[in-house]
């Protein structure tokens, strides 16, 4: 059998060596550098979230507004609704004689409702 060789311990016999002792501090450096990283990201990542879903909510009530107002506008556009603010506040309008009301025909000057297939009217005067 073969006998083992004797290592020399360190220089001074007493315990490590100052280079382990250097590299064991350098990887502890290293190891809370990358967690200090990775939480500056996390957190940086978590900014960006709460920033998209603020400016998401504003989207989505801009939307509900929207389809607020085009709701409105319909019904504040309507013949009857005109009709009975006209009788309330006695404005004094009259419905437009037949020659009035034009129905304009073809794809670049007929605009289509959104929510129903009727064509829109102009008046003309």
């Amino acid at each position: 059998m073969r006998k083992r060789k004797n290592y020399r311990k360190s220089s001074s016999g007493q315990g490590p060596s100052l280079k382990g002792i250097l590299s064991v501090i350098a990887m502890i450096l290293i190891c809370g550098a990358a967690c200090a990283v990775k939480i500056y990201y996390k957190e940086a990542a978590d900014n960006l979230l709460n920033k998209a879903n603020q400016v998401a909510k504003k989207v989505q009530l801009r939307e509900y507004e929207k389809t607020n107002l085009a709701n409105q506008s319909k019904r504040f556009t309507k013949k009857d609704y005109i009709a009975k603010m006209n009788a309330k506040f006695n404005l004094g309008l009259r419905n437009p004689s037949p020659g009035q009301v034009v129905r304009i025909d073809g794809a670049s000057y007929a605009k289509r409702d959104e929510r129903s297939d009727s064509l829109v009217y102009a008046y003309v005067d």
